[in-house]
């Protein structure tokens, strides 16, 4: 079994599928911190000394674990070339660009 058919199988449950598309905030910062720095050629520790904190704290980060507070968020950002978009979402409607 290949990693489509794996996927297929697993998107196939409703409550799966929910959660591959809508993932808690902390992996979706996780998801966007790993690849930007990896993109950036910087290792963890590479990042850790620009941020001022810990490899440990960029692991626990990038792995979904850390409770991020905005101003880290903010840091973030500015070390790695980013903008930070934060905006809440009424499930029940469709979320529409703010003109």
């Amino acid at each position: 079994m290949n990693h489509q058919e794996v996927k297929a199988r697993l998107l196939a449950d409703p409550e799966t599928r929910a959660a591959y598309e809508h993932p808690p905030l902390a992996l979706v910062v996780a998801r966007a911190v790993v690849e930007r720095r990896r993109a950036l050629g910087l290792t963890q520790e590479e990042l850790a000394a620009r941020l001022g904190t810990s490899q440990t704290q960029i692991w626990r980060l990038e792995s979904g674990q850390a409770n991020l507070t905005l101003k880290t968020l903010e840091k973030l950002g500015e070390v790695l070339g980013l903008t930070p978009q934060l905006r809440f979402a009424d499930e029940a409607q469709p979320l529409l660009a703010a003109g």
